[in-house]
């Protein structure tokens, strides 16, 4: 069965009402499914994806992205393909003395919200033989995956709607005139304006040729076919304006006297707040504004506010103690800006890290890329021209060591640290040193006698100031960075039982063991945004993978005791359905371990408990000290 008819396609078959059209061939997802041998194979497969980088929030596009190629990559065509093609297109090859257009017609394409001009592959002039036309079928279909389409999709909010591309084929107008006319100007949002080239009009939309930019007012200034050819276009523009009810960007052709109308999409974005031909960018140091500077930009995307508010502090609290912090910056900025400035770095001047994270929206967050592929990114972004964007950017520093540091009892301070990084550390999956150290403790692992007084003085400052905290740190060569701070809630650490076993929270329970196994899925939701200390995650937000995992949960009939090898930030929407935590080994002060001991959840880390243990087995967890 196929979807819903596609935006772009039914805009042609509206407009057709009132203006002509060429003949057009919709392939759908039936004629994908029965000419391509793997397809519902590779369509579950791909789905499975897309649905990962939801539920990450973008944060692993690059890696997602290229699986997706790998995937389209891997599509068969049946033996019957070119037969296929054939039967449906035939009708069109006695018309197509100039060639073919193939276009895409995704679901979500040209719709009244986004339009996504651009993003999908076109092949104009495709010769009429079978084989020609099929392939060029195939990479339009599979352009829906291509990194940059993914990223503008999840960035709007429709990565998964309408999973499968749809295809239109067209004869190719041997135009004499072509181009784009607008029903109002996306640059001023006020006339009508219309750009052309003459021939057709590839060489528009690839650059080859530099268009003639005409405004309606100033139609009389051009002479002979091209004011005939011009002033049809208004008028026709104008016509379809008005049966769809918003303002259109219609691609148009102009032959032997006749216009043709080749495809129909909203403008989705009309004003820009800066008029001048260079472009906007301006850069706000997010923790240096006050807040009456804030507050004239208001409204800010929901996850702006919230860092703010939650690292805001620990910004003023290192910089009352000459500690080391990275930058964060809000950044407004279009694409005139990177497109006639192409040599401008002054962005990446703020940052001192050699990589970054961006976070575009809330659909797209905690980016980390190259401090050198930034402005590429930003590029990639920003493809509506009229449009300003508001991204946010830090410094990610990584160092050599990341390090979390907490009070316990005697006003000691614990200090858990790994080589694999604080991101690691912090949500799970590292395997972990731990000191209890205070101020006349000798120096420990790799920090040397400065740097633990530092860990130490700032720890006890900060618990004064604030309350229950612990923070998070980075250690580069000898320097420290502080890099985030965390509210406590829970009753404090008790690092072992009578047994000697690692407690990771206090309790007692009985129940079945439910083992999870290590997948790169689960360390996937483990290092993105979807998880924060602010509370357990929405199991909704969590993505399939995650459904599978609540299903073995939900097949025993008490609680189970859950056996993972450890603590994966990922698994805290399980703690409402569970009665404890087996670990194979465990940081103390992670995201998940914390979360367990706000909510009484018991958990012991052992590894020679974890490898006695099997699935189904019912077992006494004691957590106890």
């Amino acid at each position: 069965m196929d979807m819903p008819l596609p935006g772009k396609y039914q805009n042609l078959m509206v407009a057709s009402e009132r203006t002509t059209v060429p003949p057009t061939i919709l392939l759908g997802e039936s004629f994908f499914a029965t000419s391509i041998e793997n397809y519902q194979v590779v369509n579950e497969a791909i789905e499975r994806v897309l649905h990962k980088i939801q539920a990450t929030s973008g944060a692993f596009l690059q890696d997602h992205a290229a699986e997706l190629r790998k995937l389209a990559g891997q599509l068969k065509p049946t033996t019957a393909f070119d037969d296929a093609v054939a039967e449906a297109v035939g009708k069109l090859l006695p018309k197509a003395s100039s060639g073919l257009a193939v276009r895409s017609a995704a679901v979500s394409e040209d719709n009244g919200n986004h339009s996504y001009a651009g993003l999908y592959k076109t092949f104009l002039g495709v010769p009429s033989d079978i084989g020609s036309i099929g392939k060029a079928i195939l990479e339009v279909w599979t352009s829906y995956f291509e990194y940059a389409a993914v990223g503008e999709r999840l960035s709007a909010g429709s990565l998964v709607d309408g999973l499968r591309m749809n295809v239109m084929v067209q004869p190719l107008i041997p135009a004499t005139i072509a181009g784009v006319a607008f029903s109002a100007s996306p640059q001023l949002g006020a006339g009508a304006q219309l750009e052309f080239v003459e021939g057709t009009g590839d060489a528009l939309v690839s650059g080859w040729k530099t268009p003639v930019l005409v405004n309606e007012e100033r139609l009389s200034e051009l002479t002979g076919a091209q004011q005939v050819a011009c002033r049809q276009v208004f008028e026709a523009t104008h016509q379809l304006r008005n049966l769809f009810g918003y303002e259109v960007d219609v691609e148009w052709a102009f032959v032997d006297d006749q216009l043709y109308v080749l495809q129909v999409r909203p403008i989705t974005t009309l004003v820009r707040d800066s008029d001048d031909d260079i472009g906007e960018l301006r850069i706000y140091d997010l923790f240096g504004m006050s807040e009456q500077e804030m507050q004239t930009l208001r409204p800010l995307p929901v996850y702006v506010e919230y860092f703010r508010s939650k690292r805001g502090p620990l910004f003023k609290f290192a910089a009352s103690r000459d500690v080391a912090v990275g930058g964060a910056k809000l950044v407004y900025f279009d694409n005139l800006f990177l497109t006639t400035n192409p040599d401008d770095v002054s962005i990446l001047e703020h940052f001192q890290a050699d990589q970054v994270i961006l976070d575009v929206n809330d659909n797209m967050r905690q980016i980390v890329l190259p401090k050198a592929k930034l402005l590429e990114e930003l590029r990639r972004i920003s493809s509506a021209s009229s449009r300003r964007y508001c991204v946010l950017i830090r410094d990610y520093l990584r160092g050599d060591v990341g390090v979390i540091t907490r009070v316990v009892a005697n006003d000691d301070v614990l200090v858990e640290y790994t080589k694999e990084g604080l991101l690691a550390l912090n949500r799970g999956g590292a395997k972990t040193d731990v000191a209890i150290v205070n101020k006349h403790a000798e120096p420990v692992g790799p920090f040397n006698p400065s740097a633990l007084a530092s860990l130490i003085s700032a720890t006890h400052v900060a618990q004064q100031t604030f309350g229950p905290v612990q923070l998070e740190w980075v250690l580069s060569g000898d320097r420290l960075f502080l890099i985030d701070m965390s509210s406590l809630s829970d009753a404090g650490v008790v690092m072992s039982n009578q047994s000697g076993e690692l407690v990771v929270s206090v309790g007692h329970v009985t129940g079945p063991i439910c083992l999870i196994e290590d997948s790169p899925e689960l360390l996937e939701l483990s290092d993105g945004p979807a998880v924060s200390l602010t509370g357990v995650p929405d199991i909704e937000t969590m993505g399939k993978t995650f459904d599978e995992i609540m299903r073995r949960i939900q097949d025993h009939k008490v609680p189970p005791i859950v056996m993972v090898s450890r603590p994966y930030a990922a698994l805290a929407p399980l703690i409402p359905h569970v009665a404890g935590f087996v670990f194979s080994g465990a940081a103390v002060l992670c995201h998940l371990a914390i979360l367990l001991r706000e909510r009484g959840v018991p958990a012991v880390a052992s590894e020679s408990i974890f490898e006695s243990l099997y699935d189904g087995v019912s077992y006494t967890l004691d957590a106890r000290p």
